[in-house]
């Protein structure tokens, strides 16, 4: 509850508070007092007495005018803009504002009506000399500030007052600590009885007045009707009913006289009120006097903003003299008092609560996802502490139970639900109902593909997906400060929130909603009454009991017998929900707090053509009414669809679909919508629909039965996967079906394929496979697989290698590791990557299994994996390396070891798969029988088959070598026993030369000692019916010999203006390309740069070299096989630039002068030998030679000097290339005084009760000459006098001060002496206390970071706990980024304030802060962040910012420009992916990105640029996807010749031949125009052909009929193809009629008025309508008269004749007007006349 005091109300009438309005119209003053002057302090004093006029400006302006006549160019005082009433939260500032005017300039002074000014700190009075304006503020509000303030504007000819009220909004119910005490007194002492009477007799009989009600009250009171008076009286406590409205009524009396100046009626006051859509909204109907009134609204008496339109959160819509004003996106802080003023009069009051606005979701749910087996957290924040939530999952409510979980926090803002275990059934969409609001995402299970889990029940995981952690515990903490900031209590949410929460938690949501209030109706002292047994409402005594035990808990009923509605409005109940929401909440199941929803929605409909179609949804309501839309259209029932409701279910019916039925319905209800399609099919003959036929034409099946099987049986058992392939290497796409029988087509990009050069198509079984011999970029692209009905895709991405052999995955992945470049000598091998990989490995049921692969590095390691599972040694599975081969060997295989084996080292991964089989009792396997089987063999017996046939264990793997090295390929058999033959391009090998055949039992080697080009080729080892395959590829980089990259290398020094040359030979196979380099810039030819190439060198001849063309020279010579680079150093001699300046003079004494400077800037190539120095005396012309110093030494002293003289010197560097220009000094005098500059202040290095040591730096000016010491100063605080602290000198820049006194304070200064004496002392240091040292201070509290950007972090803190060491004086910030190990601060000097914020980061840097405290003891122990930050503004996940001018689809014709611009929203900045059908865009086309944009750009579009584009922004925290089909076609060609045919009588079939662009597009169709030789106009006969013919129907005989053909397509229509003409000839037949005769009728007759005029009785200044109607033929001519004078040809009327109704309209009416009008209409046959009477009241 608000406590306002009696001063606060500065708008009731003078009888009741004598301090308030009444100035406004009679007095210069509250109390009808003269005006009076105020101070500077706001005390008023009174004005010397004259004679004055009293006068008024404006309303609420007094005007006293000292002099009956003013002088030329003079005025007295006047408002330009006057002070306003302000009505202000506690705490806050308010500020009075005023504009003042007049000659003399007025002096403006403010005082208070009650009270006084003189505290500075509370009361400023400010003037604003570039705005003219005059302010006074009052800082900190409280309810002692309440009260009226007056401005005094004054100069020498009168004097002008305003006031002003102020209002203070006290927060919380604050009790007279009087009372309290006077009743304690009675309780203990009864004596004290008589004193406490004799008080109260003696108090002031006009105290009782001192209890007045709040303004906000009677502002709302003098807005609402009557029937709302004794609700608000409850609602504030107001007991004297009687009184307030005796007061109402007269105030009321006073506001519509202020009123009437503005406006003529006002009418239909509606309180403001929460619609279901969560706007605020409040009417009221206002006829103003001039329409250029200004509106103004005021929110708590502060003006805010509002525009016509809902863009604003505030605005206002006007139909007519209806004001309909609106808040949407309403939060707690919009509660308060709203005021509509029409300029500075108060027109309507309504009061906003907290209770009122409904609950929003500040944080919703988000969507979770969670492996199976594992729980799934959602979470979210309320903008209102609130228990009465409902959880949804799948459209059902959810309870706390074992599966579900739900939490809420202790305020009640942070609300959880935990799904336990969740399955693949758990899967859907999970939402909160809070109020009228909901939140709603998805939860999604994804489950682990693993096949040794197949069949089994997986274990249960103990991690959780989804919730945010700490972020939304911060989030809620803000919000809830701000609700308490806000004033904000418990209770504003409903009275029994616990026993809600209670009751929803013991499974029964309405017992806890409604039952635990108290009922739902009355809240008085005593017990509630039953909810639903009765209609009492009263809220006194005890409640009723009638059917069952009394509910409901205790409350303020304010006055016994009064109707209590908890205080939030009309016809609701505690919750704020209206009698209809809570039937349509009960008739929902009893939910009290949920709002309509769909517990079903609707469902896509594929029905067939000419039968029926049903849409079902249904709601949680069977009271809920809801549209049907179709296309965007509102439907209604009509002929063929049917609208119809049973309970809560809502049925839309299609008695017999057709192709319009086809269409997107949507069904919406209370703000809720649910969308589906309708699909019309046509059946064939067969009885199917185009999709089964589809299907069965797929399959190759004829006409199908009814028993026939439509779906194929056939599908995959195992698919596609992507294949990353390096070019020039092999690519091989594998599938399998479950049927050896099947075959199928491979497809690429949409085109089919067929085995041709480098592409072969196989299959053996059921596996089928494409195999690209040599991969290249042409290669890359989707792949798909269509084997009866079903298919399989895949994409084959063909990467580069670079020179270092590392393709361009590798290389990312290098450059995320932090490796650098790579130079020459360091680039032997490429990167690691496989010689061999491994090969799919049949293997029998307990016998041996072994998988091998090869590296080409002997040192690297790596990890084995069996369906995604890491392995290592164990029984039954040996893990082994010997040198770079790396086996994997199964002692004994079972069908637990059959799967998908995996090497992964340094990014590298090779695959393969183990298949154990298992033999019959003839020893063979599955595989081999099927062979035998297919071979035709009969049975075999037991005694002839001994052995299992010989197969691969380990196949052959494509091999790259380099030229000279060896090479070598490897394969296993499973037998030691067996012999193979090798091959090379189809040609038999054994050993020779350079060529070694070997076998280790099982295994077979051909090893390759010296490979060169020759070796290049297709490799087979065959043995017994067995073959492997593989390629040996041989690459030849460029290479540089060691003893020329050692002579390369050394430096080359030359001298300027020569030429340097330098030369590289290299080897390898050609084609090179050398580039030559200088400080990693490219070399390029020049005037004076030359680069020569040859066929195995290159060279670099720079001319006439200068100091600039020095440098790192580096060569870099690339092939198609590899890269290599050399360097070396450039010098270039010349000689050196001047010595620097500016001199430093280090003594100028009458005896000595000394100086320094600076060494050259550049040596020029050679270290300087030594500096030659010169004296030249001023006002002579010659130079003098003094000597030369080292080149190490840069100062110089002479003697050779005269007192007062002064002089000039040149300092020359010497090195070996020659002399520098010299560099000259400055005049410098010889023994003129020049005192020292004053030192820096002095520091305090340490301080005690006995001694305080001071330091100080040295002064910048020693005046020519050395420092001889310094002189130390002290002075005591609060003394003038300055006293030494030495008889001496003080020689160093140190001394402890012993002559101190314990307690005092002192201050020290420094002056440094010379040769000419003592210098100006220093600024003095700051005071110090003569104390032993402070204790450091302790940690910091509560560091938090309050804001981030990419390049900030803002910083905030608490100060340390005092009992850990003495106060903080100041604090120093440090920061650490993730790579260094060193602190850095941030602010050299500590900062006083508690908040900091570090700038210059790195954009996504990770950073570690912590902050220390320091005073003059030291410094504390610091404080860390207990986590590393990162350097960016707060985690938003990407999403696309669509709206209506982003289109899905695009036209465009070929040759003009693709653009397509998608703009999102992302933090971190996202990576940005654009696809064309799935693969990357081609160079064609031009991605930009820009901060939260990215643009697709093709300059020059082709039809081959057709496609859906699909762009993926993608960060930290998710990704999204956005897709735009773009169609480039062009205008189409014309189809061929239309040729003509009558195949059946009365009908002609159109024929042509299709237009070339046919196969080109899609979507091109053929359109047909007729025209028959009667109607000469062509019109459309069939629009959409897409086959070559047409038949016309309705041919008549003896008509010429031509028809036209065009092409159609998205850009427009072709040229027409013409047909001949068609005609039937016609036999006619002679018939002859007869034709009646006729007698001629006379229609013509006389004049008549069918309607005569009325009478009119019209006020002044209204329009006149009068109108008759006459008929007769021919039309009568009518004439108006007014007194026998013609009104036609009259400006002031306007007459008309429309078919016979002749009227008249006189748009203004005046007293002329009066008359008798008379209308005479004329024809040939006669004459009318019709009188009337206008009468004009005034």
């Amino acid at each position: 509850m608000y406590q306002i005091t009696p001063e606060n109300c500065s708008h009731l009438r003078a009888s009741q508070f004598p301090k308030m309005k009444t100035s406004k119209i009679t007095n210069g003053t509250a109390s009808g007092q003269g005006p009076t002057h105020s101070n500077s302090t706001g005390q008023g004093s009174p004005v010397k007495k004259r004679d004055a006029i009293k006068r008024r400006s404006k309303t609420g302006v007094i005007i006293t005018q000292f002099t009956e006549e003013l002088p030329d160019g003079c005025s007295f005082p006047d408002f330009e803009r006057k002070p306003i009433a302000l009505t202000i939260q506690e705490g806050k500032t308010a500020t009075f504002k005023a504009i003042v005017k007049g000659n003399p300039k007025p002096e403006v002074t403010w005082k208070r009506v009650k009270g006084t000014m003189d505290d500075p700190n509370k009361f400023k009075m400010i003037y604003d000399k570039f705005t003219d304006e005059h302010a006074l503020q009052v800082i900190k509000l409280t309810g002692q500030e309440a009260d009226n303030y007056k401005c005094y504007a004054t100069n020498d000819y009168g004097e002008a007052v305003c006031t002003a009220g102020l209002i203070v909004i006290e927060i919380g119910f604050k009790k007279k600590s009087m009372p309290q005490e006077e009743n304690e007194a009675t309780r203990k002492d009864p004596t004290e009885f008589r004193k406490l009477l004799r008080k109260r007799v003696s108090k002031d009989p006009e105290a009782k007045e001192e209890k007045v009600m709040d303004e906000k009250v009677w502002e709302i009171l003098l807005s609402s009707d009557k029937k709302d008076y004794e609700r608000i009286c409850i609602e504030y406590g107001i007991t004297d009913f009687r009184g307030m409205l005796k007061r109402l009524n007269e105030m009321k009396m006073e506001r519509e006289e202020e009123q009437a100046k503005f406006i003529d009626a006002l009418s239909n006051l509606k309180p403001i009120a929460v619609n279901k859509e969560g706007i605020a909204e409040f009417e009221l109907d206002l006829e103003l006097k001039d329409s250029n009134s200004r509106i103004f609204l005021y929110k708590d008496g502060v003006m805010i903003p509002f525009n016509k339109e809902m863009v604003m959160k505030h605005s206002l819509k006007q139909t007519g003299k209806k004001y309909t004003f609106s808040i949407k996106d309403l939060l707690p802080e919009d509660a308060g008092l709203y005021q509509v003023d029409v300029e500075d009069t108060t027109i309507f009051s309504t009061d906003l609560t907290f209770k009122a606005i409904p609950i929003n979701f500040i944080c919703p749910i988000k969507e979770v996802k969670a492996q199976e087996r594992e729980d799934a957290l959602f979470e979210c924040v309320l903008s209102h502490p609130s228990a009465s939530v409902v959880w949804m999952g799948k459209n059902k409510p959810i309870q706390s139970s074992e599966k579900y979980e739900i939490t809420m926090s202790e305020d009640k803002l942070i609300h959880r639900l935990l799904v336990k275990d969740v399955m693949p059934v758990d899967k859907g969409i999970y939402a909160i109902v809070a109020g009228i609001r909901s939140s709603s995402a998805w939860l999604m299970v994804e489950s682990t593909d693993d096949p040794s889990t197949r069949g089994k029940k997986k274990a249960r995981k103990t991690t959780r997906a989804g919730g945010s952690g700490d972020l939304i515990e911060s989030i809620a903490q803000e919000q809830a400060e701000k609700l308490k900031h806000l004033g904000f209590k418990p209770e504003d949410e409903g009275v029994a929130e616990d026993r809600a929460e209670a009751g929803a938690r013991a499974g029964d949501v309405t017992g806890g909603v409604i039952n635990g209030m108290g009922g739902q109706r009355g809240l008085g002292d005593g017990q509630g009454e039953p909810v639903g047994k009765s209609d009492d409402h009263s809220g006194s005594g005890p409640g009723k009991v009638e059917n069952g035990p009394r509910q409901g808990g205790t409350g303020d009923a304010g006055a016994s017998g009064q109707r209590i509605d908890s205080g939030l409005g009309s016809g609701q109940d505690i919750r704020g929900l209206t009698d209809d929401q809570n039937r349509k909440n009960k008739s929902a199941g009893g939910l009290g707090e949920l709002a309509v929803h769909f517990t079903s929605g609707l469902s896509d409909v594929h029905a067939q053509k000419g039968h029926a179609a049903e849409l079902v949804c249904k709601l949680n309501s069977d009271q809920s009414e809801g549209v049907w839309f179709k296309d965007g259209q509102t439907l209604s029932s009509r002929d063929g669809l049917t609208i119809s409701k049973e309970g809560a279910c809502h049925k839309l019916t299609i008695a017999k679909a057709d192709e319009s039925s086809s269409g997107k319905y949507r069904f919406e209800a209370e703000g809720h919508k649910t969308e589906a399609h309708v699909i019309v099919e046509e059946q064939d003959s067969s009885g199917l629909t185009d999709d089964q036929n589809r299907k069965n034409r797929r399959a190759g099946r004829g006409p199908l039965t009814e028993d026939t099987i439509v779906e194929p049986a056939v599908h995959f058992t195992s698919g596609l996967s992507d294949v990353h392939a390096q070019k020039g290497h092999a690519a091989e796409l594998v599938c399998k079906l479950n049927s050896d029988q099947s075959k199928g087509v491979w497809f690429k990009d949409g085109q089919k394929l067929s085995s041709r050069d480098g592409l072969t198509i196989s299959k053996e079984g059921a596996c089928h496979k494409l195999t690209i011999a040599k991969a290249d970029k042409s290669s890359s692209g989707k792949y798909r697989f269509e084997a009866e009905g079903h298919k399989t895709e895949a994409h084959v991405i063909v990467e580069e290698q670079d020179s270092s052999g590392l393709t361009d995955d590798q290389n990312r992945k290098n450059r995320r590791a932090g490796r650098g470049p790579l130079t020459e000598d360091t680039i032997v091998e490429p990167a690691v990557h496989f010689t061999s990989g491994l090969s799919d490995v049949h293997a029998q049921k307990g016998h041996a299994a072994e998988l091998v692969c090869k590296l080409n590095s002997d040192q690297s390691e790596g990890v084995w994996f069996k369906d995604g599972q890491t392995l290592s040694s164990r029984d039954g599975l040996t893990i082994s390396k010997e040198g770079a081969c790396h086996d994997l060997t199964i002692s004994k295989a079972d069908e637990s070891s059959s799967g998908k084996y995996r090497f992964e080292a340094e990014g590298c991964k090779t695959e393969a798969h183990v298949i154990v089989e298992e033999q019959d009792s003839s020893g063979l396997t599955d595989d081999q029988n099927r062979k035998n089987r297919r071979a035709g063999r009969g049975p075999l017996t037991e005694d002839t088959i001994v052995e299992p046939a010989v197969h691969f264990t380990s196949g052959l793997s494509d091999v790259h070598a380099q030229k000279g090295h060896a090479a070598e390929l490897v394969c296993k058999l499973n037998s030691d026993q067996s012999e193979g033959v090798w091959f090379k391009d189809g040609e038999k090998l054994s050993s020779r030369d350079g060529l070694t055949i070997s076998k280790e039992g099982a295994c077979h080697k051909l090893t390759i000692a010296k490979a060169d080009e020759s070796s290049s080729g297709k490799y087979r080892f065959e043995a017994e019916g067995r073959k492997t395959e593989a390629h040996v590829i041989v690459e030849d980089p460029p290479v540089l010999s060691k003893e020329d990259i050692e002579y390369f290398s050394k430096p080359i020094a030359v001298k300027a203006g020569q030429n340097a040359e330098l030369k590289m030979p290299f080897e390898g196979r050609p084609p090179f390309k050398v580039s030559w380099f200088r400080d990693g810039e490219e070399l390029l030819d020049d005037k004076n740069v030359k680069v020569e190439m040859g066929p195995n060198h290159s060279r670099l001849l720079l001319t006439k070299c200068k100091r600039k063309n020095g440098g790192e020279i580096k060569v870099k010579i690339k092939n198609d096989n590899g890269t290599v680079e050399a360097m070396t150093n450039l010098v270039v001699l010349d000689k050196p630039s001047p010595p620097q300046g500016p001199v430093e003079v280090l003594e100028s004494s009458p005896t000595c002068i000394e100086f320094k400077w600076r060494p050259p800037r550049d040596d020029g190539g050679a270290p300087v030998l030594k500096y030659s120095l010169e004296r030249q005396q001023v006002g002579r012309n010659t130079w003098t030679k003094l000597g030369e110093v080292p080149g190490n030494t840069h100062s110089f002293a002479t003697n050779q000097v005269e007192h007062g003289r002064k002089y000039c010197f040149r300092i020359q560097a010497l090195t070996a290339e020659g002399a520098s220009e010299v560099l000259e000094t400055d005049e410098i005098t010889a023994g003129m005084k020049a005192y020292p500059s004053p030192p820096a202040p002095p520091k305090v290095v340490s301080a005690t009760s006995k001694c305080i040591t001071l330091s100080w730096s040295a002064p910048h000016n020693t005046g020519g000459s050395r420092i001889a010491g310094y002189i130390v100063e002290k002075r005591k605080k609060g003394s003038n006098i300055w006293s030494r602290v030495s008889d001496e000198p003080i020689q160093e820049r140190k001394f402890a001060v012993k002559d101190i006194v314990e307690g005092q304070q002192f201050e020290f200064r420094v002056s440094a002496i010379n040769v000419s004496g003592a210098g100006e002392p220093s600024v003095p240091s700051d005071f110090i206390f003569a104390r032993d040292p402070m204790k450091p201070p302790g940690k910091i509290q509560n560091l938090k970071v309050t804001d981030s950007s990419y390049t900030t972090l803002s910083l905030s803190w608490a100060k340390p706990n005092e009992d850990e060491g003495d106060a903080a004086k100041g604090y120093y910030v440090e920061i650490k980024s993730a790579d260094s190990l060193h602190w850095r601060r941030c602010n050299a000097a500590p900062i006083g304030l508690n908040s900091y914020t570090i700038k210059g980061l790195k954009s996504m840097g990770m950073y570690f802060i912590r902050v220390v405290a320091a005073n003059d003891g030291g410094e504390g122990e610091p404080q860390e962040l207990q986590s590393h930050i990162l350097a960016m503004p707060p985690p938003v996940r990407p999403r696309f910012l669509t709206d209506a001018s982003v289109k899905s689809f695009m036209v465009v014709k070929a040759g003009n420009t693709v653009r397509a611009n998608i703009n999102f929203e992302s933090s971190p900045i996202p990576d940005v992916t654009w696809l064309k059908d799935g693969i990357p865009v081609s160079k064609r086309a031009t991605i930009t990105n820009a901060d939260g944009m990215s643009q697709l750009l093709i300059p020059s579009s082709e039809r081959t640029d057709t496609g859906l584009y699909t762009v993926t922004i993608k960060n930290l925290f998710g990704q999204e996807s956005f897709s735009i089909e773009i169609r480039v076609t062009d205008e189409p060609k014309p189809p061929g010749p239309a040729q003509l045919e009558e195949n059946v009588p009365g009908t002609v079939t159109v024929s042509w031949v299709p237009s070339p662009d046919e196969k080109l597009d899609s979507r091109l169709h053929y359109m047909v125009m007729k025209r028959d030789s009667i109607k000469m106009s062509w019109h459309t006969a069939a629009d959409h052909i897409f086959n070559n013919k047409f038949t016309a129907v309705n041919i008549m005989s003896g008509r010429r009929y031509f028809f036209r053909v065009y092409a159609k397509n998205d850009m427009g229509l072709s040229a027409p193809s013409e047909s001949p003409a068609w005609e039937i000839c016609k036999k006619k037949e002679t018939f002859s009629v007869r034709m009646p005769t006729y007698k001629q009728n006379d229609l013509r007759q006389a004049p008549a008025f069918i309607v005569p005029l009325k009478t009119h009785f019209v006020p002044h200044g209204y329009e006149c309508y009068m109108s008759c109607a006459v008929k007769g033929s021919p039309k009568p001519y009518v004439t108006w008269y007014r007194n026998n004078i013609s009104l036609n040809q009259n400006a002031n009327y306007l007459v008309s004749n429309v078919h016979g109704v002749c009227s008249m309209h006189i748009m203004g009416v005046s007293a002329e007007d009066n008359g008798e009008y008379v209308v005479v209409a004329e024809n040939a046959l006669g004459r009318a006349v019709c009188s009337t009477r206008l009468t004009v009241r005034e």
